[in-house]
């Protein structure tokens, strides 16, 4: 069940449902664990620096909730207070390992969270979205943040800050970038070809720096 999941988002794209909501089960896990360890090794070999090293718990975790809440956005049959029993948080140190090993799944949800709003943009799933983009900003670059994340784990790892930053440019979200930090990361980046990547972005630095 997840790992045909997996196969589906990572190698097909076209993902088949069942009729009816189902929870991975705990057999499943440790093959999957080592399906997400493969993509893990493949995804650092493209990651500046040295990339974090696996964490199988993160990894599943981060699949296992990617799936339950496409089940939910597309078949949902029950009521809004039901979701928090598919949609568990995660419960592990936010360490880098974690990080990046949940980004592996969590880099969909910004396509998840836009499927959400365009289906139903009243529903209650996008509560459990916005938190986890929140408690996961390296994964929901692109997305608003309803809180101001926690990036000191990101920051101080050298492969995910570039990366974060990165991705910042990439999406060209200005929200991120008024955090003081990585504004200067951004600006770094960006060198003397700021003006030409991302415009928008000078605007947004002096206005940082008046501060």
């Amino acid at each position: 069940m997840l790992l045909d999941f997996a196969n589906d988002l990572f190698f097909s794209g076209i993902i088949a449902l069942p009729q009816k909501i189902q929870v991975p089960v705990e057999h499943e896990k440790t093959t999957v664990a080592e399906f997400l360890k493969d993509l893990h090794r493949q995804d650092a070999e493209n990651v500046p620096a040295t990339a974090p090293s696996f964490c199988a718990e993160a990894a599943v975790w981060g699949l296992s909730w990617l799936y339950s809440a496409i089940q939910l956005t597309v078949i949902r049959h029950l009521p809004e207070e039901g979701i928090s029993e598919y949609l568990v948080p995660y419960t592990g140190a936010m360490e880098p390992s974690a990080i990046y090993s949940a980004d592996i799944s969590l880099r969909y949800l910004p396509q998840v969270s836009a499927l959400i709003k365009k289906l139903a943009p009243n529903d209650k799933l996008l509560d459990f979205t916005d938190s986890v983009a929140a408690q996961w900003p390296f994964s929901s670059v692109g997305m608003e943040l309803k809180t101001q994340p926690d990036l000191s784990a990101i920051i101080k790892h050298a492969a995910l800050r570039q990366a974060y930053v990165d991705r910042i440019i990439a999406e060209k979200d200005l929200a991120r970038v008024v955090d003081a930090d990585i504004n200067l990361l951004v600006s770094e980046s960006l060198g003397m070809h700021q003006n030409l990547l991302w415009p928008e972005f000078k605007q947004i630095s002096l206005t940082t720096n008046e501060y």
